[in-house]
């Protein structure tokens, strides 16, 4: 019985192990995917898309991030109106736009290694 019990925590642990190395590659993918950056240093923009009228999250906003040089996106986001934009660190725009809203724009900058919040409030048109 007790060999039983061990193995059965084995495969239990074995489990976890898989969800764990699951979720680390594609964390890693989507990074790679989002920044393409070829190994320069980079920073993160993430934040909230809101209905500014009721604060709801808007689902399925468009975010881009851009410059002279480089652009990133559009990504559409998550149902919970988040998103996160990892990038090559530099000065950006950040535009966030979603059907029968407005559209906003901020400038940024993404430092190495840094991480920044930009949450935003869409008007209803």
């Amino acid at each position: 019985m007790r060999l039983k019990n061990r193995y059965a925590l084995f495969v239990r642990m074995m489990a976890v192990l898989t969800m764990v190395l699951s979720v680390s590659v594609m964390s890693c993918c989507q990074r790679q995917k989002g920044g393409g950056n070829g190994g320069e240093a980079s920073g993160t923009v993430w934040g909230v898309v809101t209905n500014a009228s009721n604060g709801n999250p808007i689902s399925g906003a468009s975010m881009k991030l851009y410059n002279a040089s480089k652009t990133y996106g559009p990504y559409n986001r998550n149902p919970q109106g988040g998103y996160s934009i990892t990038a090559t660190a530099a000065a950006y725009t950040l535009r966030a736009a979603a059907s029968g809203y407005g559209t906003q724009t901020r400038s940024v900058t993404l430092d190495p290694n840094e991480t920044e919040q930009q949450n935003f409030q869409l008007q209803p048109q």
